[in-house]
C-alpha cells in the first residue's frame, strides 16, 4: 500500500510546536502555508494573496520582496558565512554595523552589543545592568519597572518584564522583582472627567509611590515601549515620558527604550524615543533592524552603563558573557543594507506621508458608536471596539469582536492583528506601502468592519 504524502499543513500540525495559538485547534486545522511575498502582500500555497497589514508581527518594514538585503546576505555567505565576535576576535560586518548604529541612535558615545531576537536583547540588557550595578557596589539594585499590558519578549526575564497576564499563565511568571505600573493609555485608564495633565500627574505619583515602597536602592531600571505595540498601539500623552524620565533620574533608575517595534521609522521618526521625547540610557532593537530578513537584534548602551561594565570586567577579570550567533556576519550584512535603504530610499518621508493618509482613513471610523478610539502615529494604528464609547464599557466576551474582525479581514485577503487590550486591532503595514495599496487595504477593511458589526449584533454582544 502506497504511503499517502502529507501536505505542509498536515505536517505542521503533526511536527511543529507553534506560538500564540490554541495547540489543540492547530493540531486539527493546521495553519495557512505562506510561500511567497510581493511588496506588502504575501501569497499562500493555494495562490491567495493577502495584504499583510501587520508586517508579519510588526517586522517586515521593507515588505516581502526587496532583494537587496538578501543579496547582501548572500554575498556575505560567500565571503565569510560565520564567525563569532568573542575571545578577541571580530569581523568587518559587525564593526561596520556597530559604527553605523552608534551614529544613528539618539545617544552620545553609544556602545553596541548584538543578539539574535528582541526577547534576547532585552534579557541580555537586564543582565548587563545587574553586572554594572554589582560593579558600582549596588548588587541589590535589580528590580525592574514596566507597564501593565506591555510586551517585551518571550524569554523568562523579558516575559517577566511584560505585563500581559495570558503570557504569564502556566509559566510561573513573572519572576519576583518585576513590578508593573498603569499603562499611559488615556482612553482606557483615565478616570471620569480627568484631564490628560491630571492623568499624567496621577501616573507619576503612582511611580513615585512604587519607588518609595520598593526602595530606589533596589530598582535597577524601567523598561518602556515608546509607543505600545501588542498592548494596543498606545500613544502616551506628550508630557508623560518626559515627566517619567525626570522621576527616574532623581532616583538613579535607568530608562530603557524597547524599540523592537518602534525603531527604524515605524512611528514617523527614526526611533520611537524621538517621537515621545525621551533620552534613554539604553535601547533595544530587532524586527525592522534587518526588515526581519535575517534574525538579528541589538542593544545600545550609554556610558552610564558601559563604563561600569568595563569597571566590572577589570574587577572580576573577565566579562563572562557571550552568544554563539550574536553578531552573525550574515545578519550584520543584511541589517547594514537595510539601514542604508531606510536612509537612502526616503522611507521616513514615506512613513510620514502614508501614515497621515492611513491615519485619516482610520479616523473616519472614530464617530461610530461602537468605536471607542482610533489611535496611532506613523504607520502603526489601532481601533478599539466598545459597547458604549461614552462610558468605555467593554463588549461582552472581551476580545471576541476583535478576533472576529481579524477573521473577517482574512476572508477578504487582509491580515491585521487583534491585540491584548480589550477589543483592539492594529494596522501596521510595511513602511514601503503606497497610496494605492492603502486604498486596497481600507477597501478590504471596510467590508470586514461591516460584517463584524453584523456579527456583534447577531451574537448580542451589546446586551
Amino acid at each position: 500500500m502506497q504511503k499517502q504524502e502529507l501536505s505542509t499543513r498536515q505536517r505542521d500540525a503533526q511536527f511543529v510546536l507553534p506560538h500564540y495559538v490554541n495547540l489543540s485547534k492547530r493540531f486539527v486545522e493546521g495553519a495557512d502555508v505562506i510561500t511567497g511575498g510581493d511588496r506588502v502582500y504575501v501569497i499562500d500555497d493555494e495562490g491567495r494573496r493577502f495584504l499583510d497589514a501587520s508586517s508579519g508581527m510588526w517586522a517586515a518594514s521593507l515588505g516581502f520582496s526587496d532583494s537587496r538585503p538578501a543579496e547582501a546576505a548572500i554575498e556575505q555567505l560567500r565571503q565569510l558565512p560565520f564567525y563569532h565576535y568573542g575571545l578577541n576576535k571580530t569581523h568587518e560586518p559587525i564593526v561596520d554595523l556597530a559604527q553605523k548604529l552608534a551614529g544613528m541612535v539618539p545617544m552620545d558615545n553609544a556602545r553596541i552589543h548584538f543578539a539574535t531576537t528582541g526577547s534576547e536583547a532585552n534579557d541580555f540588557l537586564l543582565k548587563f545592568i545587574w553586572y554594572a550595578n554589582s560593579a558600582r557596589g549596588l548588587p541589590e539594585k535589580r528590580k525592574v519597572l514596566s507597564h501593565h499590558n506591555a510586551w517585551h519578549g518571550s524569554t523568562i526575564a523579558a516575559c517577566s518584564m511584560s505585563g500581559i497576564p495570558r503570557c504569564h499563565q502556566g509559566f510561573g511568571l513573572p519572576l519576583p522583582g518585576f513590578i508593573h505600573l498603569t499603562a499611559p493609555h488615556f482612553f482606557r485608564n483615565s478616570l471620569d472627567g480627568e484631564s490628560e495633565a491630571a492623568f499624567v500627574e496621577r501616573l507619576c505619583r503612582e511611580l513615585e509611590q512604587t519607588i518609595e515602597e520598593q526602595g530606589a536602592d533596589t530598582i535597577a531600571a524601567m523598561i518602556v515601549e515608546p509607543v505600545g505595540a501588542a498592548s494596543g498601539v498606545v500613544v502616551p500623552p506628550s508630557s508623560y515620558y518626559p515627566a517619567v524620565q525626570e522621576v527616574l533620574r532623581r532616583h538613579d533608575i535607568l530608562l530603557i527604550a524597547d524599540e523592537v517595534v518602534t525603531g527604524f521609522g515605524r512611528t514617523g521618526n527614526m526611533f520611537g524615543s524621538q517621537t515621545v521625547n525621551i533620552e534613554p540610557d539604553a535601547m533595544t532593537f530587532a524586527k525592522g533592524f534587518s526588515s526581519s530578513y535575517i534574525p538579528i537584534s541589538a542593544i545600545a548602551l550609554s556610558p552610564r552603563i558601559y563604563d561600569f561594565l568595563q569597571k566590572g570586567s577589570d574587577q572580576y577579570g573577565f566579562f563572562s558573557h557571550g552568544s554563539t550567533f550574536a553578531g552573525h556576519p550574515v545578519g550584520c550584512a543584511a541589517a547594514l543594507k537595510t539601514l542604508d535603504i531606510i536612509e537612502n530610499d526616503g522611507i521616513a518621508e514615506n512613513v510620514e506621508t502614508m501614515g497621515n493618509l492611513l491615519g485619516q482613513r482610520m479616523k473616519a471610523y472614530a464617530d461610530h458608536p461602537l468605536v471607542g478610539e482610533v489611535r496611532g502615529t506613523g504607520l502603526m494604528w489601532a481601533m478599539e471596539l466598545v459597547a458604549n464609547k461614552s462610558t468605555r464599557e467593554l463588549l461582552k466576551y472581551t476580545g471576541a469582536a476583535a478576533n472576529q474582525l481579524a477573521v473577517e479581514c482574512e476572508k477578504r485577503g487582509l491580515i491585521i492583528r487583534n491585540l491584548a487590550n480589550g477589543d483592539s486591532v492594529a494596522i501596521a503595514p510595511p513602511l514601503i506601502i503606497n497610496a494605492e495599496e492603502i486604498d486596497d487595504l481600507m477597501h478590504r477593511f471596510d467590508g470586514a468592519f461591516t460584517a463584524t458589526l453584523q456579527w456583534i449584533e447577531s451574537k448580542e454582544l451589546l446586551a
